[in-house]
C-alpha cells in the first residue's frame, strides 16, 4: 500500500474547525502511520446537473520509528481547501463532502471513509484539495489529496428532443404557425413529406443508426433554411424555431 508523505505542522487556523468538530488528541506514544487512498482523484467529465461520487479512505496502521502502531489515530480536521496547506475552506460549489465518518478516532488496522461529490454548476475544470490533519506519528500531520473534475454541457437525450420536435410541429401546424411551402396543392404534400423525414430520422435514432439519422435530419434541415436548391417544404412564422430544434437534435447526436 502506498503511504503518502505526511509532515509535522503546528496547529493553525484550520484547527478552529477541528475544535468544533473533533475530539482532542491522545498523548500516548506510538501513534500509527496514516494511509490515504486514493491519493488523488479525477472525476473526469460530468455534465451540468449531474454528479459523481468518490470514497476516500484513511487507515490507521504501520510503524512510527520502528514501533508498531497500537494506539488509535485521531483525525482533527477533514475539509475541502483551495490549496494544499489547508489555509482556508473551499468556497466553490462544485465539490462537497457528502459523507463524513461516524467517528474521527481510527483504531490501529481500521479505516474510515469520507465521501466527496462532484456536481458542477458551471463549465470547465474545477480543482480543490481534500485536506486532513491528524496526530499520525505523535505529530500534527497534514496531507492534502488533489481532486479535480470537468463540467461539460448537458447534451440531452435525442429521443426526448425528437419527441419535443414532433409535439411542436403538431401544435404549430394546428395553429397555423407552421405551414406547407409550395405552389398550389403541393404545399400539403410537402408538409407531410417533411414530417415523414423526421419520422424516418426518429426510427433510425431508435435503431442506433446515427449516421443515417444525421443524413435524414440534414435533408429535413435543408427544407427549412430558405436556400435553394432544394426547395423548402415548410414555411410560417415558427419555421425558424423548427429549424433550431432540428439543429439541436443534430448537435446532440454529434452530426457536426
Amino acid at each position: 500500500m502506498t503511504h503518502p508523505i505526511i509532515r509535522p505542522r503546528p496547529l493553525g487556523s484550520a484547527c478552529v474547525i477541528a475544535a468544533i468538530m473533533l475530539a482532542a488528541a491522545s498523548s500516548a506514544s506510538a501513534q500509527g502511520l496514516a494511509s490515504y487512498y486514493p491519493v488523488s482523484w479525477d472525476y473526469g467529465d460530468v455534465a451540468l446537473g449531474e454528479s459523481a461520487v468518490q470514497i476516500f479512505t484513511i487507515e490507521s496502521g504501520g510503524l512510527c520509528g520502528g514501533v508498531p502502531a497500537t494506539i488509535a489515530l485521531t483525525v482533527y480536521v477533514v475539509m475541502l481547501s483551495p490549496d494544499p496547506v489547508g489555509s482556508s475552506l473551499y468556497e466553490g460549489d462544485a465539490f462537497q463532502i457528502t459523507g463524513y465518518p461516524s467517528s474521527y478516532t481510527v483504531p490501529a488496522s481500521e479505516s474510515r471513509d469520507i465521501e466527496v461529490t462532484f456536481a458542477p454548476s458551471s463549465l470547465g475544470m474545477h480543482e480543490a484539495y481534500l485536506y486532513f490533519l491528524s496526530n499520525a506519528c505523535d505529530g500534527n500531520a497534514e496531507i492534502a489529496l488533489p481532486i479535480q473534475g470537468n463540467g461539460v454541457p448537458d447534451e440531452g437525450d435525442p429521443t426526448e428532443l425528437m419527441a419535443e420536435l414532433f409535439d411542436f410541429l403538431d401544435t404549430s401546424v394546428s395553429d397555423g404557425s407552421v405551414v406547407g411551402d409550395g405552389p398550389g396543392s403541393a404545399a400539403p404534400g410537402r408538409l407531410k413529406a417533411f414530417g415523414n423525414m423526421l419520422e424516418a430520422a426518429d426510427d433510425l435514432i431508435a435503431s442506433d443508426e446515427i449516421g443515417l439519422a444525421c443524413v435524414q435530419l440534414q435533408d429535413a434541415l435543408d427544407r427549412t433554411d430558405g436556400m435553394h436548391p432544394p426547395p423548402d417544404f415548410v414555411g410560417g412564422e415558427d419555421k425558424g424555431v423548427l429549424e433550431l430544434m432540428v439543429l439541436d437534435v443534430m448537435e446532440t447526436l454529434g452530426c457536426f
